[in-house]
């Protein structure tokens, strides 16, 4: 049995193990601080997160030090549970600085902290996914820190308890009191405050500007976050609560701020029914694509299409992951993975996809990556895809393509497609297809020996702060592959559409997200989540180009209401996007991407972060958005439509699928 002085000294060492390893912890998050932050923001800007995130980070080492706290009692009784204590305060410090790891590599990649985004690591090719992270990443520097950083605690503790000499006096009631002392000092450090509520995701924000506000979880509290995301796709409770959790009391308020909104607008279709081609390229971010020039050739043949196109520079994604990103082009579900949950069996009839069958149209889900990515090839045909083919039927048709990581080059899947097409023109069908392309992603690959056209890291703009002289080039070319894939494809079936027995094409293309590079944080959100919008009209329709005002902010949920326009003459929904042909002056563009916890919203000149009925308002100066210091009248309006938006567009599914 323990003696009384070293009761004494275990509790101690408790204590102090404690407020090191809060120390420790501190240290990430002063260096993702300085890692991600914008020159200007300087570190006063910090101290309110510094003091919301040490309660942050004292909450979860002490739901994880739980079991080394009671097996330090039991060290009271029996000396052999001290070892067990020790290792499972080890453990827990080694979950969190684990934890704290990835988040600060999580932020470096999707620019936010972990999301559910993180379990397609086990969702998507996990090998593929290890392949990539110890290529592209510093796995050696990750296994020092953490090592070094669970390492220091224990060390510390022991060295400082070495040289405190032993003291006898109290009795083992006492200790038992300071036992019972410190046990109700944890239980407030799991709560994380003495008010009326425990310490909550509302709390995070302590500061105008996100980027700071994004500083505050940890990679504990950040994957906890994740979890309750992934958790509602169990859609619990009634559809109308998600209503509520944005400020409406029902759906006809929600609806009633949309009616003070432009009409949208209606156009008389097409005549010649198309064929319709939807290419989501992978990683094709706005800041490359500008940075084409004649002597850094970012676009190869693309650049030669795009005068004969329509080309929407402003655009944002609707999530920041490819497969989030495709789910919210398809779907317009702010959840997601929808086709991988309890309810992936089912057919959505809020389907894009739908309305194309159902009219006629054979479809197509054609993918430079494997058919059984994300469980494509079972989930995607029950959402209407008549056919869903990837890279194990490419290779059989073009067997010399070069395997990679993640699938064949990207000009095979346009090969296939320009075959589909000639063979639906032989057989009198009309065709929608969707592509998604898989070669621009790293580990970055150029295939089959192709040969590139220079590029130069210096053509890079100076809202991106990636380090030029440690710049992976490889990125730059395999972007400038799979645009020059793209614009091949586009020129042979232009050139086609429409002559000697070819049925006219319509063909639009967009980057799923951004690239991965570092951005300033703050008010940089237009480049850091912005993507190209394309379209190329039939010849017969050229004159509707005129009509597009191609400097506007668009978004990814504008290009299914465009083509359905286009098409079919629809007009959008309240809670959709815009036909960007049509006379449609709204000014709204909603995002699902978590800058805020609903999303975020880009008017003409304005931006809102939504975080349920709340919003922060941002104006545009000089190509970067600034804080209102209240929001100003026109920033409000675009905040109630796009709280409006975002809770219609919850509302829909849960409808749906809660029953």
């Amino acid at each position: 049995m323990l003696t009384f002085t070293n009761r004494s000294k275990l509790l101690l060492s408790a204590a102090v193990f404690f407020l090191i390893s809060l120390i420790v912890l501190t240290g990430f998050r002063l260096a993702f601080f300085y890692a991600y932050r914008s020159p200007e923001t300087g570190l006063a800007w910090l101290l309110p997160a510094l003091v919301t995130g040490f309660k942050v980070d004292a909450k979860w080492l002490s739901i994880l030090l739980i079991p080394a706290w009671l097996f330090t009692l039991l060290a009271f009784w029996k000396s052999a549970f001290k070892p067990l204590a020790l290792f499972a305060a080890v453990t827990a410090l080694s979950a969190m600085v684990l934890l704290d790891l990835v988040n600060f590599g999580f932020f470096g990649f999707y620019r936010t902290p972990i999301s559910a985004i993180i379990f397609g690591f086990f969702e998507d090719d996990t090998t593929a996914i290890l392949k990539t992270i110890l290529i592209d990443w510093p796995v050696f520097t990750y296994l020092f820190v953490l090592t070094t950083s669970i390492v220091i605690p224990v060390f510390l503790t022991q060295r400082l308890l070495s040289v405190i000499p032993e003291k006898a006096g109290t009795s083992r009631l006492s200790s038992f009191f300071i036992y019972a002392l410190l046990s109700v000092l944890l239980v407030g450090a799991i709560r994380g405050s003495f008010g009326t509520f425990p310490l909550r995701m509302q709390d995070f924000s302590v500061s105008p500007i996100p980027f700071i506000n994004q500083t505050v979880p940890n990679g504990a509290a950040a994957f906890y976050e994740a979890l309750k995301s992934r958790k509602e796709l169990s859609f619990k409770g009634s559809p109308e609560s998600v209503l509520l959790g944005m400020g409406f009391a029902n759906r006809k308020e929600a609806e009633s701020v949309l009616l003070k909104l432009p009409e949208p607008a209606q156009m008389q279709p097409l005549t010649s029914e198309p064929h319709v081609v939807l290419s989501v390229m992978e990683s094709m971010g706005r800041d490359l694509f500008e940075a084409h020039s004649s002597q850094n050739n970012m676009l190869g043949r693309l650049a030669d299409e795009l005068s004969k196109g329509t080309v929407f520079i402003n655009g944002i994604s609707v999530e920041n992951g490819t497969f989030p990103s495709l789910e919210g082009l398809l779907f317009d579900s702010p959840y997601t993975p929808l086709t991988q949950s309890r309810y992936g069996n089912r057919t959505f009839s809020f389907s894009h996809v739908l309305r194309f069958k159902k009219a006629g149209w054979k479809t197509v889900f054609l993918t430079s990556g494997p058919e059984g990515w994300r469980q494509m090839d079972v989930n995607f045909p029950r959402q209407g895809f008549d056919e869903v083919i990837g890279s194990a039927a490419i290779r059989a048709r073009y067997p010399d393509a070069e395997q990679l990581t993640w699938g064949i080059g990207d000009e095979w899947m346009f090969r296939t497609a320009e075959s589909l097409l000639d063979e639906a023109d032989q057989k009198g069908e009309k065709l929608f297809i969707v592509m998604l392309s898989s070669t621009n992603h790293g580990p970055h690959h150029v295939p089959d020996k192709t040969a590139l056209q220079p590029v130069s890291v210096d053509a890079l703009p100076d809202v991106i702060t990636s380090d030029r002289t440690t710049f992976n080039t490889e990125k730059l070319r395999t972007y400038q592959y799979a645009a020059d894939a793209l614009g091949g494809f586009v020129g042979r079936v232009r050139e086609k559409s429409g002559k000697n027995g070819h049925r006219d094409v319509l063909i639009s293309a967009t980057g799923d997200h951004n690239g991965r590079y570092h951005y300033r944080p703050d008010g940089y959100w237009h480049h850091a989540y912005g993507v190209p919008v394309l379209f190329w009209l039939p010849d017969s329709a050229m004159d509707l180009r005129e009509k597009a005002d191609t400097k506007r902010f668009v978004g990814h949920r504008d290009i299914f209401p465009t083509l359905r326009g286009l098409v079919f003459g629809d007009r959008p929904e309240l809670n959709e996007g815009r036909n960007l042909f049509a006379d449609d002056k709204r000014e709204l563009i909603l995002s699902y991407i978590n800058l805020g916890r609903s999303g975020f919203a880009v008017g003409a000149d304005r931006l809102v972060i939504l975080d349920g009925a709340e919003a922060r308002c941002f104006r545009l100066s000089d190509n970067h958005f600034v804080p209102e210091s209240s929001c100003s009248r026109e920033s409000q309006t675009l905040g109630n439509a796009a709280r409006a938006q975002r809770a219609l567009s919850e509302y829909k599914v849960r409808s749906e699928l809660s029953h």
